[in-house]
C-alpha cells in the first residue's frame, strides 16, 4: 500500500512557473479559490517577475493544479505589515528583496484545484516546495515567517505549526489575522516542520 501511495506521490511535480501564460493559469485558480480576497493579475505578475522562486507550482503532468507563495520581505515592509500597516495587495515587488539574502518572509497562501486536494497534493505541495524554498532560497537566520489566516482551516494549519498570532483581525488592514513564526537555525525550522510530519525534499 504504502509504495503505491508512492507512485501516486510520484505524480506530482514542484517547480517554478516559467511563463507568463502559466502565471495566468496559475492566477486563474488562485482567484477562484480566494474571490475577492485574491491578488490583481498586477500584482500576482509584480511578485513573480520580482522574484520567481516565490511561487512554488505544483504541477500534475504539465498541468498546474496548485502552489504555494514563499516571498522574501525588505525588512521596512516586513515590519509595516507586522504593524498593521500595509495591506497583502500593497505589498510590490520592489519592497521585496529578490535574490538578496532575506530575514523576513511572507507567506502569501497555499492553493489547490478543488479536483486534486488531498493528501498526495498537500504532501507533494509541502515535501517539494518548502525543500525547494530551504535548499535555494536565500535565506538568513534567524528568520522570521509571516501569513495572513484567511479561513478558520488557514488559521489552525499555523497554529498546527507553531505561528503565534502578530495582530487580531480588527488591527489589519485586510481585516483577517497575521501570524508568524520565529525561527534562530534552518535545523530548528527543519527540525520542527519534520516534526509536524513533513517529509521534505532537501535534494
Amino acid at each position: 500500500m504504502q509504495d503505491l501511495q508512492h507512485l501516486v506521490d510520484l505524480r506530482f511535480q514542484v517547480g517554478e512557473v516559467a511563463s507568463i501564460d502559466k502565471l495566468s493559469e496559475l492566477w486563474a485558480i488562485d482567484k477562484t479559490a480566494y474571490g475577492e480576497a485574491s491578488l490583481s493579475w498586477e500584482t500576482f505578475k509584480g511578485w513573480w517577475r520580482s522574484y520567481r522562486p516565490g511561487l512554488k507550482a505544483l504541477f500534475l503532468e504539465d498541468r498546474i493544479v496548485g502552489a504555494i507563495g514563499i516571498w522574501p520581505l525588505s525588512e521596512r515592509c516586513a515590519r509595516r505589515l507586522a504593524a498593521g500597516r500595509i495591506k497583502e495587495s500593497e505589498i510590490t515587488g520592489r519592497m521585496m528583496r529578490g535574490r538578496k539574502p532575506a530575514h523576513c518572509w511572507y507567506i502569501s497562501g497555499i492553493v489547490l484545484k478543488p479536483e486534486i486536494a488531498g493528501g498526495a497534493a498537500i504532501r507533494a505541495l509541502f515535501s517539494q516546495g518548502i525543500g525547494s524554498w530551504l535548499t535555494r532560497g536565500n535565506i538568513e537566520f534567524p528568520c522570521e515567517l509571516f501569513a495572513l489566516a484567511n479561513s478558520v482551516e488557514a488559521e489552525t494549519l499555523l497554529q498546527g505549526f507553531n505561528f503565534f498570532k502578530v495582530q487580531n483581525a480588527k488591527a489589519m488592514p485586510d481585516n483577517v489575522p497575521l501570524f508568524g513564526l520565529k525561527m534562530d537555525t534552518k535545523e530548528e525550522l527543519v527540525s520542527l516542520l519534520r516534526a509536524r510530519g513533513v517529509d521534505l525534499d532537501l535534494r
